[in-house]
């Protein structure tokens, strides 16, 4: 009986076997499982980080500097007025010759900023209106020299005398002081006044300079001149 037991036992097992067998075969009419594929594993585009455009600055040209031109101060003109006349206009009767109806009394002068250098000056009043020659043959109405440098002005009908170290110089008719406009008809008188350096020598009284002829003599002293003009009618 207990070997009958082990026999049943023994085909159970075989059957059991069997039908694993089978079934590991394929066998039975039954399908083998499916395979599955397997997906594959994708890689990932790495991330490629742009580079930052950097904006570029713009070039901001410079304004070019405009140098200023340095303003150069003028030296004022050195020159001569009167209170008696204006340049150009005409003088006075009372300053014209006594024939005239005048007194012969000199004009009244001034005259401003000299070379800072003048150690002197010199006036010559000259006509050259026809019959007065020119140049050297002008008609001379007032020569006056040795005018210290510390003299500015001369009243009217000056008394030269007062000054010290001044003289005048002859005049056309000749005298040795002021003579008064006494012409024929109208006329033109150039009041010059000249600023004079330290090497002009002095000039003694009685002289006889034309304007022209004082300037060829001592051109190398003359610092300076100016001149106011005045015209007489009869």
């Amino acid at each position: 009986m207990f070997l009958s037991l082990i026999n049943k036992c023994n085909s159970f097992v075989t059957v059991i076997v069997f039908a694993i067998f089978l079934t590991a075969c394929g066998g039975g009419g039954g399908s083998a499982p499916p395979v599955v594929e397997e997906t594959p594993v994708v890689e990932e585009t790495p991330v490629v980080e742009e580079t930052p455009v950097v904006e570029e600055t713009p070039v901001v040209e410079e304004t070019p500097v405009v140098e200023e031109t340095p303003v150069v101060e003028e030296t004022p003109a050195f020159a001569v007025t009167s209170e008696n006349y204006t340049e150009g206009s005409a003088i006075p009767l009372l300053h014209a010759c006594a024939s005239q109806g005048g007194t012969d009394a000199s004009p009244q002068f001034s005259w401003t900023n000299p070379p800072s250098d003048t150690n002197s000056f010199a006036i010559i009043m000259d006509d050259e209106t026809s019959p007065c020659g020119t140049g050297s043959n002008a008609c001379v109405h007032w020569a006056l020299f040795n005018l210290p440098s510390s003299t500015t002005s001369l009243v009217s009908n000056v008394d030269v005398s007062t000054i010290e170290g001044a003289v005048e110089g002859n005049t056309y008719i000749p005298t040795t002081d002021y003579a008064g406009p006494c012409p024929p008809s109208a006329h033109t008188y150039n009041t010059t006044v000249y600023a004079l350096g330290s090497g002009m020598t002095t000039i003694g009284a009685n002289s006889t300079f034309t304007s022209s002829e004082f300037e060829a003599d001592y051109s190398g002293s003359i610092l300076g001149q100016a001149e106011i003009t005045g015209t007489f009618t009869p």
